[in-house]
């Protein structure tokens, strides 16, 4: 494992940072400022994003798998255009406001939503150049909770939605 010496109060308004082949385990970003956040082929555990502003969030670059499990982004506002090769697990997303999220390689398993997501497309069934590329046909995408989400202008393509907890209205 890899220890990072980077904490929320270290990183600069503007900042990027980019981590590649990193297990981070109970690491606190919380109310950092990024214009852009990559990750390579890392390893995210009980992480806290909670009250980030991401402007490019690259979620999982490139063919491997990048994982967060049990992370928290409560009242984070994030923009994905590409969110990549990315999965959450048990993840907490209170009170964000998720914007632009196009999750093509991103598989989502029991995480809790609240806030608002606009602009947004999940995907649980990848193209063939897509699934080539990640080397999987489909994108686990099950046991989320969106009840207390506000869904403007949201796509979900290939989801058994009877496998989610939707919003009433």
């Amino acid at each position: 494992m890899v220890q990072l010496a980077t904490r929320s109060a270290d990183v600069d308004l503007g900042a990027r940072l980019a981590l590649a082949s990193q297990v981070v385990r109970n690491e606190d970003f919380s109310g950092t400022r990024l214009d852009s956040f990559k990750a390579t082929a890392c390893t995210f555990v009980a992480t806290d994003f909670s009250k980030m502003w991401i402007g490019d969030a690259q979620f999982g670059v490139g063919p491997t798998q990048t994982l967060y499990r049990g992370c928290t982004f409560d009242g984070s506002t994030i923009y994905a255009i590409d969110a990549g090769n990315a999965r959450f697990e048990s993840c907490r997303f209170l009170g964000v406001t998720l914007i632009d999220w196009v999750t093509r390689g991103v598989e989502m398993v029991d995480c809790e939503f609240t806030g608002a997501i606009s602009q947004a497309w999940f995907s649980g069934e990848l193209d063939a150049a897509d699934a080539a590329y990640y080397g999987r046909t489909a994108n686990e995408f099950s046991g989320n909770d969106f009840r207390g989400t506000s869904l403007v202008s949201v796509r979900f393509d290939g989801i058994a939605l009877d496998r989610q907890l939707l919003p009433q209205s």
